[in-house]
């Protein structure tokens, strides 16, 4: 008979958690965090009266991982995503942010190897 290991959830391995709290998201791509992380939550608020485009992706470009459209402030403005469920999102190599206009502000809940 093989004896199985006991099952430990990747989220309880010791990571460092960073929080990045009520940053503007920048209009050029912009590094977040360096290196390897998983993305727990972003929660973005729109402050314009325009619907803006939330790009996040890894810093080995590509394709971006999520594309989000965040309405107008008098329409709802904000956007959670939430990855709590999972271990997180990875992003190799670091996590990357901009928007197609002035206006997000965005808070960010990272787990660092």
């Amino acid at each position: 008979m093989i004896g199985l290991l006991p099952y430990t959830s990747p989220s309880s391995f010791n990571f460092a958690r960073q929080d990045y709290d009520s940053i503007p998201v920048p209009t050029t791509p912009t590094v977040v965090q360096e290196g390897d992380c998983w993305l727990i939550e972003m929660d973005v608020v729109n402050t314009s009266e325009s619907a803006i485009t939330l790009t996040v992706s890894n810093s080995q470009g590509g394709s971006p991982l999520i594309v989000d459209q965040v309405e107008a402030s008098s329409a709802n403005g904000n956007s959670m995503l939430s990855f709590r469920s999972q271990v997180g999102k990875l992003f190799t190599g670091g996590l990357v942010w901009s928007a197609s206009a002035s206006g997000l502000v965005g808070s960010v809940c990272i787990k660092v190897a």
